[in-house]
């Protein structure tokens, strides 16, 4: 019954389809919906891209439009084969974590989830697979590093040289020569008294 109260309501490309299924195949709505979504290649992402991206109509009431958005996340959740709200809720968490990749690292995943049956990897691949690529994807570059044993060091860039070390400065000698004028006092002892120079020297320290 669902599959004939649908048909009216199919554009001019829909309808060309359903004119070359079978009775058996337009009869069963099930089948129906999968006929008619494998021939507009409808994928998992389209579905969430247009319900992020929908908006309500001027002319359009909000049960039209909540119909409408319950309409493409029920879509999007078939397409990706969620059946219980553990599966929902992880659902949840890995396409916000892809949501935040950079464009290296989401071409990496989408390649890994392209080749399993629910179009997605669970959390923890997910994130597995995440630290192997950030592991191998050294720097900013996003560009992939790959090292060998005994590997020479990459050669320095043409200019560059290693400025050689200051030599110490030297500290200036105390002066042995005319360091001041010996006078010879009472009693026949010496004295000697520094001169200009010394003094300065000596401040200087």
């Amino acid at each position: 019954m669902r599959a004939i109260l649908v048909c009216p309501f199919f554009n001019e490309k829909a309808k060309s389809i359903l004119g070359k299924l079978s009775p058996e195949v337009v009869g069963d709505y099930a089948r129906l919906k999968a006929a008619v979504l494998q021939e507009f290649k409808l994928s998992a992402n389209v579905y969430l891209e247009r319900f992020n991206t929908c908006r309500r109509d001027s002319d359009e009431t909000y049960v039209a439009f909540s119909s409408k958005l319950k309409g493409l996340l029920g879509y999007y959740l078939d397409s990706r084969r969620v059946t219980t709200f553990e599966k929902l809720s992880e659902l949840l968490v890995c396409d916000r974590i892809k949501s935040a990749l950079s464009e290296g690292c989401l071409r990496y995943v989408l390649s890994i989830e392209s080749a399993t049956t629910n179009g997605w990897l669970p959390l923890r691949e997910l994130t597995e697979a995440i630290d192997r690529y950030l592991a191998a994807h050294t720097g900013t570059n996003d560009k992939p590093k790959a090292f060998a044993v005994g590997q020479a060091l990459a050669p320095r860039p043409s200019g560059f040289s290693i400025p050689p070390p200051r030599p110490p400065v030297p500290r200036p000698a105390v002066p042995r020569a005319n360091v001041g004028t010996t006078f010879v006092g009472r009693g026949g002892g010496h004295q000697v008294v520094p001169n200009s120079a010394t003094l300065l020297w000596m401040w200087g320290s």
